[in-house]
């Protein structure tokens, strides 16, 4: 067995799945373990990764940490979320749970499914008043509005993503995400929390990991994620492909659906889907620069073009990060001017310098092998 078919096999194992035969046992060396162990840290699956070999009988004490570790930031995430939804409710603010607070309750236990930061959905109108709410309630907020969240922080610095919208920045799947209220439903007839209908929750699911891919990459987590919706959540596949076939990924729906049927049920490899493991593999949990720059020097025409693109960003792209030039557009130069004093601090001149050392070592045959294989997977 490959070395990524046992840390599936393993994962299978923690979430519930058929345990490693005998065979595969034997199979696995001390060298191999080590190997396992750094590629499912760079994907932040350590701990499922530590609790397959529990499972399965074998010792190995350096993986044994991450299972504790792995409970620790669960048990603080939930006791932020479950403060976070008190203090909503008291406001009489609607909010609906995304990503990890929803899906985590389908895992055979829920600190199984880590999270780097909770994602709360509220609507536009009421994200000032909720973010004074949560500020008076301790939480720490540059009361800076980004695309689609605020960011706030808990005392003990877990980081809150407040959404007003859901969307992407993607035309063909934003159509469909600014639309998120209308397919939720009220948890509780008089409460404030709503819920996604799980069908709408599963095409969401895919279409931010579309988002992903564009941007480098997803890493394993979301497949991890897609494989147990598949077997716990009971939704209805036809409606979901007809929300993905309106926005244009069904295609890349079908080629998900398959790299999952190969890491975790077994399925025959094709030529897409290895390298769509390829590229998972090498992006690591937010993806990689080296495939993000890839793809976006294909699409700007060359090294120097992207560089051009990178100092000089498109009213589309700035209004992200300044929304208030949506309103003012007479204010674009200026933000433009804003945006590059803030290479200044060095944390964003170191990564500005490396992000041009990348786009100096990718080859044009890499860039264009990049394009060619996001329209073959159907993006």
């Amino acid at each position: 067995m490959s070395n990524i078919g046992m840390l599936f096999a393993l994962i299978r194992t923690a979430l519930g799945g058929a345990g490693l035969t005998g065979d595969e046992l034997e199979q696995l060396k001390k060298e191999q373990l080590s190997y396992l162990m750094a590629l499912s840290q760079k994907h932040d699956v350590a701990h499922l990764f530590a609790k397959g070999l529990e499972l399965s009988g074998i010792k190995y004490s350096e993986a044994e940490n991450n299972v504790f570790k792995a409970i620790y930031r669960h048990e603080q995430m939930e006791h932020e979320y479950e403060r976070l939804c008190s203090c909503l409710k008291k406001a009489k603010i609607p909010y609906m749970p995304l990503k990890g607070a929803v899906i985590r309750q389908y895992y055979p236990e829920p600190w199984l499914r880590t999270s780097c930061d909770i994602d709360v959905l509220v609507h536009e109108q009421d994200v000032c008043r909720a973010v004074d709410v949560l500020v008076e309630d301790g939480w720490e907020s540059e009361r800076k509005k980004e695309y689609h969240d605020v960011s706030l922080y808990s005392k003990s610095k877990v980081h809150l993503e407040l959404h007003f919208n859901i969307q992407e920045n993607m035309d063909n799947i934003d159509a469909l995400l600014s639309r998120v209220w209308e397919f939720s439903y009220r948890k509780n007839e008089r409460g404030f929390e709503y819920l996604q209908t799980n069908e709408f929750f599963v095409f969401h699911h895919i279409a931010h990991m579309s988002y992903h891919f564009i941007s480098g990459g997803c890493g394993i987590k979301p497949f991890v994620d897609l494989y147990v919706i598949k077997n716990k959540l009971k939704y209805d596949a036809g409606i979901v492909r007809d929300y993905c076939r309106q926005c244009g990924i069904e295609k890349f729906y079908d080629n998900v659906l398959l790299l999952t049927e190969v890491w975790f049920g077994g399925a025959d490899h094709t030529e897409i889907s290895r390298q769509a493991e390829e590229y998972v593999l090498r992006g690591g949990v937010y993806g990689s620069w080296e495939n993000r720059v890839a793809l976006a020097q294909s699409k700007k025409g060359g090294k120097a073009n992207y560089i051009l693109s990178r100092i000089f960003l498109p009213y589309r792209a700035l209004k992200t990060r300044y929304p208030i030039i949506k309103k003012h557009k007479w204010l674009f130069p200026f933000m433009q001017v804003a945006r590059w004093f803030r290479f200044l601090k060095k944390r964003e001149f170191d990564r500005s310098i490396n992000e041009v050392k990348i786009n100096n070592s990718v080859s044009k045959s890499k860039a264009e092998q990049t394009e060619r294989f996001l329209a073959e997977i159907g993006l």
